[in-house]
């Protein structure tokens, strides 16, 4: 497990590719406009409570490992959270289940890559709250493609979206 030191005072440090552990004390570098990281996710530790008060990342990609078989995982977007987010890439080898946008997160989303097994869960709800959401990419999750194939999730047409479906992931830092 990588615990690493507060990296609060590399003000001129804006990318950043990172395996390791998310704990609630991790202190990533003020500016950071990229992130790339590769995390085994604890029981109960919210992956995304350090990273949305990242308040420059324009372009994040995870790929989330539990850390225990029966782990709970709960991500969460807060309002206010990931204000200049642009591109948001999740690879996960569960289900999105307990996954929250709260209206007024993600601000400035424009493109969603959700990478995951064959079963993914269910969209958020809450992505119907952001307005500049252009495209979203679904790699496998056959059955979030099923849901918005069939018309299942209704919200999703009335953004608008460009959908694409894959079934091989070609993400890489």
């Amino acid at each position: 497990m990588l615990h690493l030191p507060s990296l609060l005072r590399h003000r001129h440090l804006n990318e950043m590719i990172v395996e390791g552990t998310i704990t609630e004390a991790n202190d990533f570098p003020p500016h950071l406009t990229y992130l790339w990281l590769e995390n085994s996710v604890a029981n109960g530790v919210d992956p995304f409570i350090p990273l949305q008060k990242l308040r420059f990342l324009k372009k994040l990609c995870l790929r989330l490992f539990k850390a225990q078989s029966d782990a709970q995982i709960q991500i969460t977007c807060s309002m206010g959270g990931f204000p200049k987010l642009e591109y948001l890439y999740i690879r996960v080898d569960f289900e999105l289940r307990n996954w929250i946008v709260e209206e007024g997160a993600l601000a400035s989303l424009q493109v969603l890559h959700i990478d995951g097994d064959a079963t993914l869960g269910e969209l958020p709800h809450g992505l119907r709250y952001i307005k500049t959401l252009k495209e979203l990419v679904i790699t496998r999750g056959y059955d979030v493609r099923d849901n918005l194939m069939y018309g299942r999730n209704e919200w999703v047409a009335d953004l608008g979206l460009s959908i694409k479906y894959l079934d091989e992931s070609s993400m890489r830092p």
